[in-house]
């Protein structure tokens, strides 16, 4: 079959499931199994495609209309210029996360501080800031031991080696290592979907994302309030909490830093959704009232 041919086919089979981008997924799809570009799928539209080759593209093309993310068949994902391998053991690194690194950056003054990415997934983030700085010292924590091997591989791939991997639940690890106080940022995207909102999403992150990743009890909000008071519990004086929020919980999330915290504004993404909060820890102060919150 010729490419343009089968280019065809893979668009009329992804478009009546429907399949966004139809024709664009195929091109992706077909430039994988290739192992080409999609200028060489244009200039050499009449070249044959071998059997082998046509029988793996449609079976990835089956995959595709059944729902499974292209990242998940191609094996990677961009983020901040790199391509990060992802299986379905992650969550897909998206735009918005980074804007968590933007914060957590433009929140460091120490050129060798200690950080913490809490629910590290790829590895997207710690990796990120790991290059970003290469004298930080960098503790990925995940409950997954198959996410943590993923995240392992991006930091090797991109030779992070300033990172180091904790299994473990938010940041008892870090407890169970002694650094209390210790820590001079914590960033996490922690999973934010209500329990009763995981039918609202999308076919191809409700059926084939980790839901350990993104389900958070029934509002949202339950590893916010777990992971703010064991933040503030690790973090040095004037150190700085950055996390991605949900698009609905703003309001909830920012109520929760009761013990001792300077909320900043939170920050919109480019569709104008609340998207990242950062606050710091303000030393000696203790207790629910004792909360500054600038204007959001």
């Amino acid at each position: 079959m010729k490419i343009s041919t089968i280019l065809a086919e893979a668009e009329q089979a992804l478009a009546s499931h429907p399949i966004p981008n139809a024709l664009q997924n195929a091109r992706w799809i077909l430039a994988y199994v290739l192992g080409v570009n999609q200028s060489f799928l244009l200039a050499h539209c009449n070249e044959e495609v071998g059997e082998p080759q046509a029988g793996e593209f449609f079976n990835l093309v089956r995959q595709r209309a059944a729902g499974k993310p292209l990242q998940y068949l191609l094996g990677t994902q961009e983020f901040m210029g790199r391509e990060y391998m992802v299986t379905p053991d992650v969550l897909i690194p998206r735009p918005e996360t980074e804007l968590v690194v933007e914060e957590a950056l433009a929140r460091l003054s120490n050129k060798a501080p200690v950080i913490v990415d809490v629910g590290t997934g790829s590895g997207c983030i710690a990796v990120s800031l790991a290059l970003a700085i290469p004298r930080a010292e960098i503790f990925a924590v995940d409950i997954s031991r198959a996410a943590l091997r993923v995240a392992q591989q991006n930091a090797s791939r991109f030779g992070a080696d300033n990172v180091r991997f904790v299994e473990g639940d938010l940041l008892a690890p870090l407890r169970e290592l002694r650094m209390e106080g210790q820590c001079d940022l914590i960033v996490s995207n922690p999973p934010y979907v209500a329990e009763n909102e995981i039918y609202q999403l999308q076919r191809d992150v409700r059926d084939w994302e980790p839901h350990v990743a993104l389900i958070a009890g029934l509002g949202g909000t339950a590893l916010y309030a777990r992971l703010i008071p064991e933040s503030a519990e690790m973090l040095k004086p004037d150190g700085w909490l950055v996390m991605e929020i949900g698009y609905n919980i703003d309001r909830e999330v920012r109520k929760l830093f009761n013990q001792g915290w300077r909320v900043e504004p939170t920050r919109m993404d480019q569709s104008g959704i609340p998207r990242v909060i950062a606050a710091e820890k303000i030393p000696g102060l203790h207790g629910k009232d004792n909360c500054i919150t600038l204007d959001a």
